[in-house]
């Protein structure tokens, strides 16, 4: 389960929808995804951690650009 950043709702990973393809950054796979309920728009971060094997998820808000 991943909480939006935005709206506080919790939902599986699967409901996202994928705003751009994935792409590896350390050992995480990166994709940027916006959430169903609210359209907030976040960095979507999962790996495996290759010191200590753990699994990590996490996510990262995307700020909006000031013109």
């Amino acid at each position: 389960m991943v909480k939006c950043l935005f709206c506080g709702f919790e939902t599986g990973e699967q409901s996202f929808k994928l705003l751009k393809g994935s792409w590896i950054f350390r050992f995480y796979s990166m994709e940027i995804v916006i959430f169903p309920r609210c359209r907030g728009v976040f960095n979507y971060y999962r790996g495996v951690s290759p010191q200590m094997g753990r699994v990590s998820e996490f996510t990262v808000r995307i700020w909006p650009k000031v013109r």
